[in-house]
């Protein structure tokens, strides 16, 4: 997924910056602080004003260390940008506080409910009980340990397509996570039915998150490993990949090397429009087809194959 959820880290205090935007706007803008990167994203959304379109905080943090200007002054120039093709109304602002990681914690557990993320699959923190149906899959998570709990839409994307096609056919014997992030898309294709899966991610602390979390819920056939993509061998019958568009534009060649003849690709990150439509060119020039797309607001998620 865009990573744009709660990063943990050791600093007891942290620098927030509130963004408030258009909430058409919000996911695009909190998909670029996760890209900075920042030290975590949360999106919230304040009580609505009358007659007044619809807006939300983009809460970004950020650990006052030595490169805490230069991540902050890009941040300010990005914004800059984005207001200066933004009408009167619809203008960014942002303000700046500190935050105790105590008080953090505290309000993710506040907030942090159950949720079903498929139609079968429910994300639940480890302190809440939850009822489950005969069907359900349920997967504990804990934000003091979580780099993202699957809130994004692109996460939701990403597993609703795989949900889908693990039940319209025997479910893949190989699967390959790209961008494994807290190991949400991997756990879920092992719980749907995956034979193995492989995570993998270029963050220590996201490989770290994930084996956490996979070791929680016992799904050992889901294995995070130190390599990055371009030394991953073997061929994988579905890859799924939810990083920002750039990411996977730069990962293209090694996506399609890793994929096995009659694999699937399941793209996200992507948002509706020209990146797709980019990406759609991009992977048809590499002999891939789109053989689905899904939308989820302005982020789609794309599932590409070789034609027979």
């Amino acid at each position: 997924m865009p990573k744009t959820e709660i990063k943990n880290r050791s600093p007891k205090t942290w620098v927030q910056l509130t963004i408030n935007a258009p909430a058409s706007h919000a996911d695009l803008i909190a998909a670029f602080l996760a890209s900075v990167p920042v030290d975590g994203v949360e999106q919230t959304a304040p009580p609505p004003e009358a007659d007044a379109p619809a807006r939300e905080d983009i809460n970004c943090y950020l650990s006052p260390g030595p490169d805490f200007e230069t991540r902050s002054a890009e941040i300010k120039e990005f914004i800059q940008r984005f207001n200066n093709l933004l009408s009167e109304a619809e203008q960014i602002s942002c303000h700046y506080s500190e935050v105790i990681e105590e008080d953090w914690n505290a309000g993710w557990k506040e907030h942090f409910k159950p949720f079903r993320l498929s139609e079968r699959l429910v994300i639940k923190p480890t302190w809440v009980d939850f009822t489950a149906r005969p069907a359900d899959l349920v997967i504990e998570m804990d934000p003091g340990m979580a780099f993202g709990t699957g809130l994004h839409a692109t996460t939701r994307l990403t597993v609703r397509m795989i949900e889908k096609l693990f039940s319209g056919r025997k479910p893949p014997a190989t699967v390959l996570d790209v961008g494994c992030g807290t190991g949400i898309i991997g756990m879920s294709s092992v719980l749907f039915g995956a034979g193995k899966v492989i995570g993998v991610d270029n963050d220590p602390d996201a490989r770290e998150a994930a084996r956490a979390n996979i070791a929680h819920n016992g799904l050992l056939s889901c294995t995070v490993i130190d390599d990055d993509l371009k030394d991953v061998s073997g061929e994988y019958n579905l890859i799924a990949a939810n990083i920002t568009c750039d990411i996977l534009t730069m990962l293209v060649p090694d996506l399609v090397r890793c994929l096995s003849p009659d694999g699937d690709l399941i793209l996200s990150g992507i948002l509706a429009g020209d990146q797709s439509e980019a990406m759609e060119e991009n992977l048809n020039s590499r002999g891939l087809i789109l053989v689905e797309l899904c939308r989820d607001d302005e982020w789609v998620g794309m599932r590409f194959q070789r034609p027979l």
